[in-house]
């Protein structure tokens, strides 16, 4: 047993979206602080998403497709061949739908130590712009007001960010990891489920590591 790992390299595709990012800039002929002024952003923050270190946020590529005078589709790399659209992510094969892993599991309760084992494959419509790169399986109860019981498969999408709303797969101590949501506050993180009879985790924030986002979850049936 070990700590989640993300099964494909992070970095590949956010770097990707930096060199589109410094591209863009140079074309408009501005500086990264000049960027950053715009985006109300330290320099070095914004410098981080030219050097693929972060990922913007979907506000944020609005905000930066409006300084640079192009579309959010040309930052993410998203070609179009008239009105239809092109397969994005080109690493899973073309087709309506697409497979992805399944992994085991992920505790929505208390922390545990997450197996990595693999499971079986899910498919995914591969047309949906929010599709994950892998599934994890649950197990605990925490989540269920959100519809995620033990037992069902949330799709995860790989991103070391998240809103306090959304449902993220959170790893701690480097060790452990849940499911819940994170919410961070001077120096701390508050990691909380939605069923209330699990009480708000709360640990120094250098000790949490947020592995991606929840997109979608499902039930899988089981076989008699």
């Amino acid at each position: 047993m070990a700590m989640l790992a993300v099964r494909y390299n992070m970095n590949m595709d956010y770097r990707a979206m930096g060199e589109r990012l410094r591209a863009a800039r140079r074309k408009a002929d501005m500086t990264q602080a000049e960027v950053a002024e715009k985006l109300h952003v330290s320099e070095g923050a914004y410098g981080h998403y030219e050097t693929g270190k972060s990922e913007p946020k979907l506000e944020t590529l609005n905000t930066l497709a409006d300084i640079f005078h192009i579309t959010v589709d040309e930052l993410m790399g998203r070609e179009y061949a008239g009105h239809e659209p092109e397969p994005v992510m080109p690493i899973y094969t073309p087709g309506p739908m697409i497979y992805v892993p399944v992994y085991g599991a992920i505790r929505a309760g208390e922390p545990m130590l997450v197996y990595e084992e693999f499971l079986d494959y899910e498919t995914v419509d591969a047309d949906d712009f929010e599709k994950g790169d892998f599934y994890l399986e649950v197990t605990g109860d925490s989540m269920e007001p959100d519809h995620i019981p033990s037992g069902a498969r949330v799709l995860v999408r790989p991103q070391l960010e998240v809103s306090p709303t959304e449902i993220a797969v959170i790893n701690i101590d480097e060790n452990n990891a849940t499911l819940g949501r994170v919410r961070f506050h001077e120096g701390q993180a508050m990691i909380y489920k939605s069923n209330p009879n699990y009480l708000p985790q709360i640990y120094p924030e250098s000790e949490i590591r947020v592995v991606g986002r929840v997109v979608e979850w499902k039930i899988k049936p089981k076989l008699k």
